[in-house]
């Protein structure tokens, strides 16, 4: 009961506020946070057998402590096209800041480079912002009948970013239904 009780302030502590990636960038947290995810880290570590094998994945499967509080991450995916190779890669360090990043490379069927785009930490916050923090608020001005022409306008630029990527990708939200499918599938 005493390894449960642990289990779910570490989990309370390393949620505080992020859950899964939402945006190809893991969240700086400020140096109080730092600070709780430091000192959990090292309650699940001692003794270093403190969490049994189910348990370390149960811890880093609801906490998230593989990208909340790290030092250092990177991610690598692949996805083969009909274009050819798309190369994706997230560059965090907590210690360089500045350095952080997420690339996307375009290589042919040959492996040559046919496009590269960084983003910066700055660049994907801010239009992550744009697209779900400042859309959702302006909806909700539109809804209550507050919105400026200005604010409408905007969010008709908003909505049609969004639209133009919906229109080739499919949203990535499975429904209720398929997620319980996919999860007892899973089990057998």
């Amino acid at each position: 009961m005493k390894r449960f009780a642990w289990l779910v302030g570490f989990c309370a502590l390393a949620l505080c506020g992020c859950g899964p990636m939402q945006m190809p960038m893991p969240v700086r947290l400020d140096d109080e946070n730092q600070k709780q995810i430091d000192e959990a880290w090292n309650k699940a570590l001692t003794p270093i057998d403190h969490f049994d094998h189910q348990a370390m994945l149960d811890a880093f499967l609801i906490s998230h402590a593989y990208q909340v509080g790290v030092d250092k991450l990177s991610f690598h995916s692949e996805k083969m096209t009909a274009t050819g190779l798309v190369v994706m890669e997230i560059h965090f360090d907590r210690s360089l800041p500045a350095e952080d990043r997420f690339e996307v490379r375009i290589y042919d069927a040959a492996l040559k480079l046919l496009r590269l785009e960084a983003y910066s930490r700055q660049e994907i916050e801010r239009e992550y912002r744009e697209l779900f923090v400042d859309c959702t608020t302006l909806e909700q001005a539109e809804r209550d009948g507050s919105a400026t022409p200005e604010q409408s306008k905007r969010l008709a630029a908003l909505k049609a970013r969004m639209e133009a990527v919906e229109a080739v990708f499919p949203k990535d939200e499975p429904k209720k239904e398929d997620r319980k499918v996919k999860a007892v599938n899973n089990r057998a």
